[in-house]
């Protein structure tokens, strides 16, 4: 008991919270409280498609980063969650089990040390939008793709690019 109190992993007493139950208890009756109705949405998506399904089972107090990057990894990247959705999981998740750990429901959030999904996000480039639209020209050292209106498809076939 004394490693836990040190450790901050003492929880309440009584029956242990899953991952479920607490998910469903904060969505339904704290998160509203506190934030607009576009963000609960998100966060709704977040807990009833993604979390649940995949860590509801755990018991909240035994709930370790590897469970969550294994959930990152083999739920959503495997499945086809873009990366952005991985990400947006992730931080209800975090959100979600900063309040558990404010309530004294769990010790500390291992979200928190869990390493985030990749947003995977590019920017955009000049060059690649040549390619994608079809141009075989290169761009010219003196191209100002961002002075004027992008060329279409067509105008790159015709050469009228911005080299």
């Amino acid at each position: 008991m004394e490693k836990q109190r040190d450790a901050k992993t003492v929880r309440k007493p009584g029956k242990a919270w899953t991952v479920k139950t607490w998910l469903t208890h904060w969505i339904e009756n704290v998160a509203p409280l506190a934030v607009k109705d576009n963000t609960m949405v998100g966060y709704r998506v977040a807990v009833r498609k993604h979390l649940i399904p995949g860590l509801g089972a755990h018991r909240l107090d035994r709930l370790k980063p590897e469970h969550i990057e294994v959930f990152y990894a083999n739920n959503m990247q495997a499945n086809g969650s873009k990366p952005g959705t991985a990400h947006q999981v992730h931080r209800t998740f975090r959100t979600a089990l900063n309040e558990a750990v404010r309530r004294g429901h769990l010790g500390k959030n291992p979200v928190q040390l869990a390493k985030a999904p990749k947003t995977g996000g590019t920017r955009w480039s000049p060059t690649a939008f040549m390619r994608s639209s079809g141009c075989s020209r290169p761009l010219t050292s003196t191209a100002t793709p961002l002075a004027g209106p992008l060329p279409s498809p067509s105008d790159c076939a015709k050469g009228r690019c911005w080299g």
